[in-house]
């Protein structure tokens, strides 16, 4: 099912990354998007 994403446009990745960089806190703001 992750492959539904890499297939959407990329305003949809863009607001996946921004909810999983909510979610995951401090752990992701260490990778530079």
């Amino acid at each position: 099912m992750a492959q539904d994403y890499f297939k959407a446009d990329p305003i949809t990745i863009l607001i996946v990354i921004l909810i999983l960089q909510q979610i995951g806190g401090g752990v992701l703001s260490g990778f530079d998007y």
